[in-house]
């Protein structure tokens, strides 16, 4: 079963919003780190941003 990473990284950013707590931004960052691996190197970029705004809004949790 192979992985879709631009569907996965489309999925984290639609759901972006909507993540709240700290375990929830935390497997979205995994889910990240996970298909950061097999992203080719013009979607790096985009991953990296989303990681930065997902380790934002963690720093913010309460």
């Amino acid at each position: 079963m192979s992985i879709d990473p631009y569907a996965r990284i489309q999925a984290v950013a639609l759901r972006m919003r909507k993540l709240e707590t700290r375990h929830d931004i935390e497997t979205a960052l995994d889910e990240l780190a996970y298909v950061f691996e097999v992203l080719p190197p013009e979607l790096q970029d985009n991953a990296e941003q989303l990681t930065g705004m997902l380790r934002e809004k963690l720093a913010n949790v309460r």
